[in-house]
C-alpha cells in the first residue's frame, strides 16, 4: 500500500495551514494523492511535500498565485528540457523586477518623507561617469488602469533582444500614461 498523510499530518510538516491546503486544492495549485470517496478526507504522498514547501516559499516572497502556477507547470513539465527551465526562470526573473520596482518606488517615498520632515539638510549630489554601454528601449502607450502585463510583455521583450545579457529594470519606469524604459 502506498504511503499517505493525512492533512493534518501533512499540514505540520509542510508548515501550510488546513485551510490553505484546502484552498490550494480548490484552486489546482496543489491536489492531494488521494480523496476519500465518501467522507472526503484529503490524503497526501510524501512526494507532495517538495513541491508544497515550494509553494509555500513563493508565496512567502509574494508571488502571485497566476505566476506560481506557471513556475510549477514549468518545473514539473513532461519535456523537463530547456524551454520549461527557461519559462520556470523567467517567471522568477519578473517578479524579481517587480520586487526591485517596489523597492526603489518604497526607497523614492521614504527620501520623500524625510525631506518633509527635514526641508532644510543639505543635499549630497554625485555624478559618475560610465563606460560606454548598449542600451535597449522600450517605449510604449499605457491605458489608464491598465495592470502590469505590459510591464512584463515590454521586459520579455528587452530579454528576447538583449540574449544572455542580463538585464535590470530602472527605478521609474513611467510618468503619467506614457511608459518609457531602458536598459
Amino acid at each position: 500500500m502506498t504511503e499517505r498523510l493525512t492533512i493534518g499530518d501533512f499540514s505540520r510538516i509542510t508548515h501550510l495551514s488546513i485551510r490553505t491546503l484546502r484552498r490550494y486544492h480548490e484552486q489546482d495549485l496543489l491536489v492531494p494523492a488521494e480523496v476519500a470517496p465518501v467522507t472526503g478526507y484529503r490524503y497526501y504522498s510524501p512526494g507532495q511535500v517538495r513541491p508544497a514547501q515550494t509553494i509555500r516559499r513563493f508565496r512567502d516572497l509574494d508571488l502571485p498565485l497566476a505566476d506560481l502556477r506557471r513556475f510549477l507547470e514549468a518545473e514539473t513539465g513532461a519535456h523537463g528540457g530547456a524551454a520549461d527551465r527557461d519559462t520556470a526562470r523567467q517567471v522568477v526573473a519578473a517578479h524579481l523586477r517587480r520586487l526591485e520596482d517596489r523597492l526603489g518606488r518604497t526607497q523614492r517615498a521614504v527620501e520623500a518623507l524625510r525631506e518633509l520632515l527635514d526641508p532644510g539638510a543639505e543635499r549630497t549630489v554625485t555624478l559618475e561617469v560610465l563606460p560606454p554601454q548598449r542600451v535597449y528601449a522600450v517605449s510604449l502607450d499605457v491605458p489608464e488602469g491598465a495592470g502590469l502585463d505590459w510591464y512584463d510583455a515590454a521586459m520579455r521583450d528587452l530579454d528576447a533582444a538583449a540574449g544572455h545579457r542580463p538585464v535590470l529594470p530602472l527605478p521609474d519606469l513611467f510618468a503619467g500614461r506614457r511608459a518609457s524604459a531602458w536598459w
